[in-house]
């Protein structure tokens, strides 16, 4: 006797494992809910029996719109999983660039801090190295007035206390001044706070001589 036909599946048709209390409406169309083995030993069955399925308890053999709402709903929830990870990813990759571009700035920062500061050594230096060539010519000289101090017979405590004292006198500040740019390389100045005005030049006698004879008397204070 002849196989009764079998109508070829739907592209919709799946099997969907879910628990035997799950409740189907059964109308035309729809899912049917079968058992194993004897479900899958019936002549003509489109399926196979997976690996396994006597063991894994009922199974919905579905098709047509039920079976696409359902593999549609759990495309959509992957979908949506998937988007709120892609949504997570791009926000750490938007604060990752935009920590590199701070650090970037910084950097650039750093690097012109840095030449900055370079160029104020080197203009330092060359006027500490200007300073110390002018002492070099004064100490010469002092050196030559106490050689000739020295031939003159003068004391060696007095010609040591001598130049000492015209050392401190004529470079005292440019000693100390040094130092201070040195310390305080940033610190700017704009000028020399020891240096003379002409306005401070005023003549004056040599010698003033001393008087203290009053002209007038000072007046008594009232009687009482």
């Amino acid at each position: 006797m002849p196989l009764p036909k079998v109508r070829k599946p739907s592209l919709y048709l799946l099997p969907l494992w879910i628990p035997w209390q799950t409740s189907i409406p059964l109308h035309q169309g729809c899912p049917l809910l079968l058992r194993w083995p004897t479900a899958w030993s019936q002549p003509g069955c489109p399926f196979e029996a997976p690996l396994g399925a006597a063991n894994q308890g009922p199974m919905v053999v579905g098709g047509g719109r039920v079976g696409h709402y359902l593999l549609a709903g759990r495309l959509a929830e992957a979908r949506r999983a998937i988007e709120a990870q892609a949504s997570e990813l791009t926000l750490e990759l938007a604060l990752a660039h935009r920590c590199f571009e701070e650090a970037k700035v910084q950097l650039e920062e750093a690097r012109d801090e840095l030449a900055t500061t370079e160029d104020e050594a080197m203009y330092n230096l060359s006027e500490v190295e200007g300073q110390l060539e002018v002492l070099r010519r004064e100490l010469k000289l002092l050196i030559g007035s106490w050689a000739r101090l020295s031939r003159r017979g003068g004391s060696w405590g007095n010609c040591c206390q001598l130049t000492l004292t015209i050392i401190a006198y004529e470079f005292g500040y440019q000693f100390a001044t040094g130092h201070f740019k040195t310390s305080y390389h940033k610190l700017e100045v704009d000028e020399d706070p020891y240096m003379e005005l002409p306005s401070y030049k005023v003549s004056i006698p040599t010698e003033v001589p001393f008087d203290d004879y009053l002209v007038t008397p000072p007046a008594l204070p009232p009687s009482s």
